[in-house]
């Protein structure tokens, strides 16, 4: 199977774990599977796509539609199998499943040299800002669908307007790898805690 990937585990880690290489991935017995519906005690193997081999290890189909990731970082939701042969046909190794694709990650930009500052002022932190829309959906879902729960978890408390978590609830519950329940939880119990509307 190729690297990077993501193990799940059913008490160490629900929402999974990426691991770059062979070597950081942990034994077969020790209870990492490759889909979170193989916690279900009723799973069962789904029947191989067309074209693909059954035979590799932890193999499960994909589910359609998806997204797939341009090596530039373009974001792009496929329909359908035929779709996204169709584009890797026209853009051959420029399209994978993952935003790091066979490539890996993109390279950590070299830290900026700067000269320390005279007299830190200590200030409070606040949380970032909520990013602005870009006005394109399918990025603002890939995303999204980037960051982990936690990251998501702690910026929601910056968020005070009611369509903006909406918005992030109906883009979780299509994601292609299932909604995540962490991120669901945490939009609900931050709409909850918003004030009611006021009645005009």
């Amino acid at each position: 199977m190729s690297y990077p990937k993501i193990l799940y585990h059913a008490t160490l880690a629900r929402e999974g774990q990426r691991f770059l290489t062979a070597l950081d991935e942990p034994a077969a017995d020790a209870g990492w599977v490759d889909t979170p519906e193989k916690f279900n005690p009723d799973y069962v193997a789904p029947t191989p796509v067309e074209g693909q081999s059954a035979t590799r290890p932890g193999y499960v189909p994909k589910k359609y539609p998806t997204i797939l990731y341009r090596r530039d970082g373009e974001a792009k939701r496929v329909l359908s199998i035929e779709d996204a042969r169709a584009l890797a046909a026209r853009e051959p190794g420029e399209w994978a499943d993952h935003p790091d694709g066979p490539w890996g990650p993109a390279p950590d930009a070299p830290a900026p040299t700067v000269a320390p500052p005279v007299a830190p002022v200590a200030t409070p932190a606040a949380p970032p800002p909520a990013p602005p829309p870009t006005g394109d959906p399918l990025a603002e879902a890939a995303s999204q669908y980037a960051a982990t729960v936690a990251e998501i978890a702690d910026h929601l408390p910056s968020i005070k307007d009611k369509a903006v978590l909406e918005k992030i609830l109906a883009y979780e519950e299509d994601n292609p790898k299932g909604p995540r329940i962490g991120v669901v939880k945490a939009v609900a119990k931050r709409l909850d805690e918003l004030p009611p509307a006021p009645v005009t």
